[in-house]
């Protein structure tokens, strides 16, 4: 027995946002206690109750209690909130003299218009110009005051300074000595005297310092002697020595810094950063960044050996004089465009010398215990020079027939195809009637120019570019077309070149030849079947910048 059942369900209630319902709620309640005068004066009465709590403990504070910055953020809410009213209640009017009719003109009496702004308005709002115009200039004059003040206590300050520096102290050695020069005739003697209880002295403190062998009873014999007095006079150092002898050893610093700094900017220490935007910038001097081609420490033997008198040179004085536009290299300033061949040779001498083969790491010094004084002359290196040419490399082979392996750069096979489209040429006659020569509308052809840039030697050849140019009485230009004209060609290469891994076109961008979904599916459906490549990449250029080779 089959028994249909129908339930009826009530309706789902729309829900109503519960912070809506509360504020609605909200609003009721208090249009209800302003209906009724007793229990609005009882809720204002408790609000203000409510208010002077507040303000006792502490959590409604005066804008003058605020600190100067808060006192800020809170007068731009006020400002923005005042705009804010201002700007409803001038929608507000605006809306309502647009919405209102017009008055009809039986109604308006010329007696009752009010046609100039009130007097009062008038008053104040010039008052108010006046005040804002004499605070201005009040401000103005009091800053050029504060400015002049500023001045002169700069000014002052420095002359007390100055003052201090020039103050001498009557009772001090060298104003009795200076009093004592100007009457020279009648205090010789005492002249004499000091004079040489002063060579006593120096002398007894030169031979305790030269007794004493250790550096903490030296260290005793000048705390002995130790002192404003002395400090000021500068007794220490003439025991050490005159003061051009300290001068001197400050230039020969100062030479000594220019010699490395320009060491750190040759091209075999260190390379240019290429960029715009690869510059520093230290005491406003803005300088092109380098990065270090080696470590400090190949960089500071390095320098030893090409300027052997600073031998005594330590690695950490020759880092400290490291320019601040020279750089230790990240993994972002990493080079990048390495020459194949010297990065060759590199990883070979590298690994002959983890097998102690040799004692070099680096190819420069490979070539300079072939080369006569470390000179890398043009005929020390082609083995012409009469002093080295007979020079070898020491290699120390415990094992000769152990095979060596290493690591090398090699690149695969790659061609570059450089192709664009041609105008189009109107063809002609070498001889032709008038007819023809005037009325007659001339066929035309269309031309596609291709160059071929290719890496590996072709039959033998060394690598070199080629030129083709297909012609065709078609003259659309679209995916389908250029696959027309490039089908001879991409056929002729894979021909002459049958290793090739990875292809690169570079074309111009116009979407209606080589830049849409057509073309595209067609190089990966069509063109890389021709090639037969594990890789093809396609370059467009911005239009109106694709101008070349093929052009």
């Amino acid at each position: 027995m089959n028994v249909k059942v129908i339930v009826n369900m009530a309706p789902i209630k729309k829900k109503i946002d519960r912070q809506e319902q509360v504020k609605q709620n909200m609003r009721k309640m208090r249009a209800k206690i302003k209906s009724d005068p007793e229990k609005y004066e009882e809720y204002k009465r408790k609000e203000r109750e409510r208010y002077k709590k507040r303000k006792a403990e502490g959590k409604i504070q005066k804008i003058s209690d605020l600190p100067e910055r808060q006192q800020r953020a809170k007068r731009k809410i006020w400002r923005a909130s005042a705009k804010k009213y201002r700007d409803s209640r001038r929608r507000i009017q605006d809306f309502l003299v647009a919405d209102s009719p017009p008055p009809s003109p039986s109604s308006i009496e010329p007696d009752n218009l009010n046609l100039t702004p009130n007097r009062q308005l008038l008053q104040g709002q010039k008052r108010s110009r006046n005040h804002r115009r004499k605070l201005n200039k009040t401000i103005k004059s009091l800053q050029e005051r504060n400015k002049l003040l500023e001045k002169k206590v700069k000014k002052y300050k420095s002359k007390v300074s100055r003052l201090k520096k020039k103050a001498i102290d009557p009772n001090s050695p060298g104003k009795k000595v200076d009093l004592l020069l100007k009457d020279q005739l009648n205090n010789s003697h005492e002249i004499k005297r000091r004079i040489l209880w002063s060579e006593v002295l120096t002398k007894q403190v030169k031979e305790n310092l030269v007794h004493e062998k250790s550096m903490e009873g030296k260290r005793r014999v000048l705390q002995a002697i130790s002192g404003k007095v002395v400090k000021s006079t500068s007794f220490i150092m003439r025991l050490h020595g005159s003061k051009k002898h300290f001068s001197k050893k400050k230039n020969d610093n100062r030479e000594l810094k220019q010699i490395i700094i320009k060491f750190f900017e040759r091209d075999d220490c260190s390379r240019l950063m290429p960029g715009k935007k690869d510059t520093i910038t230290k005491a406003k001097r803005k300088i092109q960044k380098r990065v270090l081609c080696d470590s400090l420490i190949n960089i500071h033997k390095k320098f030893i050996a090409a300027f052997p008198k600073y031998i005594k040179l330590s690695y950490s004085e020759f880092c400290k004089n490291r320019p601040f536009w020279v750089l230790i290299p990240n993994a972002r300033d990493r080079e990048t465009c390495a020459c194949k061949q010297c990065e060759n040779i590199t990883l070979i001498t590298r690994k002959l010398r983890t097998l102690d083969i040799i004692q070099v790491t680096f190819p420069d010094q490979l070539c300079k215990e072939l080369c006569y004084d470390d000179v890398l002359g043009e005929d020390c290196l082609s083995r012409k020079c009469k002093h080295c040419k007979d020079k070898q490399v020491l290699f120390n082979i415990s094992q000769p027939e152990e095979r060596i392996r290493y690591n090398l750069w090699q690149s695969d096979s790659e061609v570059l195809i450089h192709m664009d489209f041609s105008e189009n040429y109107n063809c002609k006659y070498g001889r032709e009637i008038q007819s023809a020569h005037f009325g007659a509308s001339k066929p035309q052809i269309s031309l596609h120019t291709v160059v071929v840039y290719v890496s590996t030697s072709i039959n033998g050849d060394p690598p070199r570019n080629i030129n083709f140019c297909t012609i065709s009485e078609n003259l659309r230009h679209d995916p389908s077309a250029i696959c027309g004209h490039l089908t001879p060609i991409l056929r002729e290469i894979k021909s002459q070149i049958p290793q090739i891994k990875t292809a690169y076109f570079q074309s111009d961008g116009p979407t209606t030849q080589y830049k849409n979904k057509k073309m595209f599916y067609l190089i990966a459906s069509y063109i890389a079947d021709i090639l037969d490549v594990d890789q093809i990449q396609w370059h467009y250029s911005e239009s109106g910048h694709g101008k070349g080779a093929p052009d």
